[in-house]
């Protein structure tokens, strides 16, 4: 199924494309509103076609973005507004069960407010209080905070992403249960993957750490029992390949870091495909294919000999 745009009238939708004839296409009922002077009769005409979900890319008066609180709205992606616009409102709209804000707002968002969020994509600017206390979250993406993070408390998160945050330890994480995937790019304060930060470690599947370039504390990788995917690129060397040892569950990792004493056997034992430094005693020789033309890339070749599948 393909996804695409349609354009109705002033008014954009994301339409399926089921590829059937006896299938007529039916709008995802998303309405993208891309310019200011249509925002008021976008909004009364998501009012009458009961629509819950709008992205808006245009730069609308703050008076007509108060008209969003009259929407029973299910998800609200915001593009493009004014810098630093107080998107405060927001927490008038309890029925959100997605919120992606991509760009530098201002304003504070009491994640209290709604019971039923499942997904947050947020770039700092707003100020976030009691993540504790969502429910139903299970998706998490932050973009370029500084300030230290409160308590997670304990709650239930599958995947947690940050980009370009300032992460210290994972402290705030601690108590939170059945995190499958962590993603950490671009942060330059973090040195170690401290496992007294993340009680739950055993639970996650999905491990990727990028342009972390002053971490070099890896010594409570063994702790990730569960580890099936590795991604490490660019960030601080690794004294030896004696912690890959533990990860029995793995089943595709890239690394692309030195091991200071070039001894890589271990590696070759495992389905990873390593950047080669002259001072290794092994060359990579494993390779990356797909099963066939349309399929995700999930076979791993040693010369023409298939390896691994996962």
């Amino acid at each position: 199924m393909n996804e695409y745009k349609k354009k109705i009238g002033s008014y954009y939708y994301l339409y399926n494309d089921f590829t059937n004839y006896l299938v007529q296409n039916v709008p995802y009922q998303l309405l993208e509103i891309s310019k200011a002077e249509d925002f008021q009769k976008a909004i009364k005409y998501a009012k009458r076609k009961g629509i819950e979900k709008i992205a808006i890319a245009c730069n609308p008066s703050k008076e007509d973005l108060l008209l969003l609180t009259e929407l029973p709205l299910k998800g609200i992606s915001i593009r493009e507004v004014a810098p630093q616009t107080d998107l405060s409102f927001l927490n008038q709209i309890a029925t959100l069960t997605y919120i992606s804000i991509e760009f530098t707002a201002s304003g504070v968002l009491d994640l209290a407010n709604f019971p039923h969020l499942e997904v947050l994509n947020v770039v700092a600017g707003i100020k976030l209080l009691h993540i504790n206390k969502t429910i139903h979250l299970k998706e998490i993406f932050l973009r370029e905070f500084k300030e230290p993070f409160d308590s997670w408390g304990t709650i239930n998160v599958d995947i947690i992403e940050f980009y370009a945050c300032t992460i210290t330890s994972f402290d705030f994480l601690k108590n939170c249960t059945g995190i499958k995937t962590l993603e950490i790019e671009n942060s330059r304060k973090l040195t170690s993957i401290s496992i007294s930060g993340l009680k739950n470690a055993g639970t996650i599947e999905r491990l990727y750490l990028k342009n972390c370039k002053y971490l070099t504390d890896y010594s409570a990788f063994p702790d990730f029992t569960n580890l099936k995917y590795l991604y490490l690129l660019n960030c601080g060397a690794m004294e030896n390949c004696k912690l890959f040892e533990a990860m029995q569950q793995l089943e595709y990792a890239y690394i692309d870091i030195d091991i200071v004493d070039g001894n890589v056997d271990i590696l070759m034992q495992k389905p990873v495909i390593f950047k080669n430094y002259k001072h290794f005693n092994h060359k990579n020789n494993l390779r990356l294919v797909g099963s066939a033309y349309d399929k995700p890339y999930n076979e791993l070749y040693r010369g023409k000999e298939l390896a691994y599948r996962f």
